[in-house]
């Protein structure tokens, strides 16, 4: 695979050496396509490029089968292709997101966050799994089924993705907002899509101060009748 950099001027600014080239992912995809018979495996990326443009259903079909995308990829892989907008990729694939964002959980850092009061907290892929996966039981028991919503009023913290990652687990929704957010805002956000569950924090820190939200949990509970559980 060949690929150099130029600048508006046509003066070479940088090319890869050969080991880069050797074990880049576009090396690798092209091998896998020469391998199943999809390319030629001429290794100009050009003409690369002009075949995924040319044969852009086989090309998205290849890559999501490189991949390795666990789901059901459906019998169809492109429709309305001259409609943009409108042109649609695999209208009838079937996938989950957690499934494919927590395969493979190894001891390899998933998450590292460091937060305003200088607290660092990590978790691997495989602990980020565990925890997911625990937080998707409790989910179930509480009644949430494909299709159910769930809020959180959260940070951007661990585990707010943690609840995002155990409600999709189950086929849910999943929606958030900021704990900034003052009661009306975060009403009129959640009440419009009717959550079972609310995962709340009980407050956060700006400028070196903690601010307290439990007040406005507890108003925001009372203004969403669909809340049935909350987790803080």
């Amino acid at each position: 695979m060949t690929a150099n950099l130029f600048s508006s001027h046509d003066r070479l600014l940088w090319t890869p050496d050969q080991n880069n080239l050797k074990h880049a992912e576009i090396t690798y995809f092209t091998a896998f396509l020469t391998e199943h018979g999809h390319y030629d495996g001429d290794d100009d990326f050009q003409k690369l490029w002009q075949w995924s443009v040319d044969n852009s259903t086989q090309f998205w079909s290849a890559l999501w089968d490189w991949h390795g995308v666990i789901g059901d990829k459906g019998e169809r892989i492109l429709i309305d292709a001259d409609q943009m907008p409108g042109a649609r990729f695999f209208p009838d694939a079937k996938v989950n997101f957690a499934e494919n964002m927590l395969r493979d959980a190894d001891d390899a850092i998933a998450i590292s966050a460091y937060g305003e009061d200088g607290r660092h907290q990590s978790l691997t892929r495989k602990e980020l799994y565990n925890n997911a996966m625990a937080l998707a039981g409790w989910l179930q028991q509480a009644g949430i089924v494909k299709g159910d919503r769930v809020a959180a009023y959260a940070p951007n913290v661990p585990e707010t993705i943690i609840m995002m990652l155990a409600t999709a687990t189950l086929g849910a929704v999943f929606s958030s907002c900021s704990p900034d957010f003052g009661l009306d805002g975060v009403r009129d956000r959640f009440g419009q899509i009717e959550p079972k569950i609310l995962l709340a924090c009980d407050g956060y820190h700006y400028a070196s101060k903690g601010i307290d939200r439990l007040p406005v949990v507890a108003d925001l509970v009372a203004a969403v009748p669909s809340i049935r559980k909350i987790l803080i």
